[in-house]
């Protein structure tokens, strides 16, 4: 009989948390159904009226793509294999070159997904991080050769606006307003460049900008050392900086935002950009390092020295979800602190694992994919119900 046991770390963890109900193990059937509906609502959106472009497809596909395609590698089973392709599919049909839509400002039509704002209609670096994030993941993962080609010249198409500084940094403006592009906007198309980067036909831009995105955002990094956290580096960072600018001059971002902006070293990370193996310490340390988390509550700014936290008025929000962004990043310690987080802050979470915010799905499917279910999910009634999809001698 397959022991449960060899699913979770070997490593010492604390005791498991008591969870409730809506943030156990949802069962397998449960998590491709409601991605699958999910996805179709959002195709459907293109269809009607209200589509809102961009924009929509961005916060969604982003992340729910990611979600079927971890558990396509996972599971192996035709249901996630088939759906992930087909969306992918559905998406490259839904850029403006495929549909006849001109970009407003730039008066042409682009192989991207523009977004209705104010009025205007647009193509932004944020659309193009998100919606290529899964596309790219699924070519390299799949050698998908016609999928590859459509996120490449997505991509591409935003290239010969990137604006450098001297020290190799390079930003970008909003195409409204002329202001800088917000550092998780930078983090996302950077993130999607990365992995780009690598597939066999993309152009050597692709490593270079995403690298400079990547100065950009290290240049206005604060690394604190707080007197109660003395042993971490933490790091810190304003929203929206410009090229005048120093560190520290802002007000640090807010945590569920961070949840896009790491998204750029995670990729760096995984795409062997990063110089070394600690690269993503201060990242992680914005939570296990934060004094607030340390006592339990819920912070509002990943400053470890502002002492605000999140009140009630964002229970029923998605924003307090982007926290299982941090999933990504693998590490026992953060994943434990994030679960007991969700688990004080249940109110948060209430739509649990498939209801609340898309990154939530994400998460859990990174942390399925990379055998990391920690003890405190394995009490849930359908925890063995994933069993099937872990090798005894796999590890975390």
């Amino acid at each position: 009989m397959f022991n449960l046991k060899s699913l979770f770390s070997a490593k010492q963890h604390p005791p498991p948390l008591l969870l409730p109900d809506h943030l156990h193990l949802p069962s397998p059937d449960a998590v491709f159904d409601v991605l699958e509906k999910r996805l179709e609502i959002m195709f459907n959106r293109a269809k009607s009226p209200r589509d809102l472009g961009g924009r929509y497809y961005a916060w969604y596909w982003g992340y729910l793509g990611r979600a079927v395609h971890d558990l396509a590698l996972t599971t192996q089973e035709d249901r996630y294999h088939h759906l992930m392709h087909k969306s992918c599919m559905r998406m490259l049909a839904l850029r403006d070159d495929q549909r006849g839509i001109i970009d407003d400002i730039r008066k042409a039509t682009l192989p991207g997904w523009s977004a209705q704002i104010d009025g205007v209609r647009t193509n932004e670096i944020t659309v193009l991080g998100l919606i290529c994030l899964p596309l790219v993941e699924y070519a390299l993962a799949t050698g998908d050769r016609i999928i590859a080609q459509g996120a490449i010249e997505a991509l591409d198409c935003l290239t010969h606006e990137a604006l450098q500084i001297e020290n190799g940094a390079i930003w970008f403006r909003h195409p409204l307003n002329g202001i800088p592009e917000a550092i998780n906007h930078a983090n996302l198309y950077g993130a999607a460049l990365a992995h780009g980067a690598h597939l066999p036909d993309a152009p050597s831009r692709f490593a270079t900008i995403a690298l400079g995105i990547d100065q950009w955002f290290r240049q206005f990094q604060v690394i604190t050392r707080h007197r109660r956290t003395r042993t971490k580096r933490v790091a810190h960072w304003p929203y929206s900086p410009g090229p005048k600018d120093q560190a520290g001059a802002h007000h640090s971002e807010a945590i569920w935002k961070a949840g896009a902006s790491i998204e750029l070293p995670i990729a760096l990370a995984e795409t062997s950009f990063a110089q070394t193996d600690s690269s993503l310490d201060p990242i992680t340390a914005i939570i296990t390092g934060n004094p607030l988390v340390q006592k339990g509550e819920f912070p509002l700014s990943i400053d470890p020295r502002v002492e605000r936290t999140l009140g009630a008025k964002y229970e029923g929000s998605n924003l307090p979800a982007f926290l299982a962004a941090w999933f990504q990043i693998g590490d026992d310690e953060l994943d434990d602190t994030i679960l007991r987080l969700m688990a004080q802050h249940s109110a948060k979470f209430h739509g649990g694992w498939t209801v609340s915010n898309r990154t939530m799905m994400m998460g859990l499917a990174h942390l399925i994919k990379t055998n990391r279910i920690l003890p405190a999910l394995q009490t849930g009634p359908d925890a063995n119900a994933w069993a099937a999809y872990f090798r005894n001698d796999s590890k975390s």
